[in-house]
């Protein structure tokens, strides 16, 4: 159906976004931490998975591919719907997601709202294979994550602070730099 959706950002909510391309505004739910740096007015792409039933129709958009292929892996999990995919992601970021299925941790999981103790063991059971994919990504974004880290708590900001506006800069981590600076362009902003 549709793969990406490119145009300009009309408006920004908790929960979604509308981007205007051709003139049509396509209301897009997407994570809270997607597009949150992209001004009103600006040019905006968005990958998305269209989820269409009977009575209504929903666009899910991400920032990145990779975010778009990840949220559609846990679909295929038997009790995660489009909702519930966005809502993991909001609450743990999706490489803490990844962590927590590859290393079995269920605590982690459950903690977020909506998975109960069967749906974390089935996400780890149903999509341990797809772990090994991710180890060798996510050896490469911890060595970026600390450094990132580490340099936010050596301008003065406390761990929790600075994870927290790291987790906000999902689409600005292609280097250890860029992921700094949007980092702290958020940090300034509070």
């Amino acid at each position: 159906m549709f793969y990406f959706i490119a145009g300009t950002l009309e408006k920004r909510a908790d929960k979604y976004i509308v981007v205007n391309a051709g003139g049509i505004g396509y209301q897009i739910f997407v994570p809270l931490s997607n597009f949150s740096l992209t001004g009103i007015g600006e040019p905006v792409k968005a990958y998305v998975f269209a989820h269409i039933r009977e009575d209504n129709w929903e666009l899910y958009g991400f920032a990145e591919e990779e975010d778009l292929a990840f949220f559609k892996v846990l679909l295929v999990v038997s009790g995660v719907g489009p909702k519930l995919g966005i809502t993991m992601i909001n609450a743990a970021g999706i490489l803490s997601l990844k962590k927590a299925i590859a290393s079995g941790d269920e605590q982690m999981l459950t903690s977020i709202s909506g998975v109960g103790t069967k749906l974390a063991k089935r996400l780890i059971i149903e999509l341990q294979g797809k772990a090994k994919d991710w180890a060798s990504e996510e050896g490469i974004m911890e060595r970026e994550d600390k450094d990132v880290l580490d340099a936010l708590i050596s301008f003065g900001y406390s761990p929790a602070t600075a994870r927290d506006a790291m987790n906000q800069t999902v689409t600005e981590r292609d280097s250890v730099e860029q992921w700094l600076k949007a980092a702290l362009k958020i940090l300034r902003k509070q």
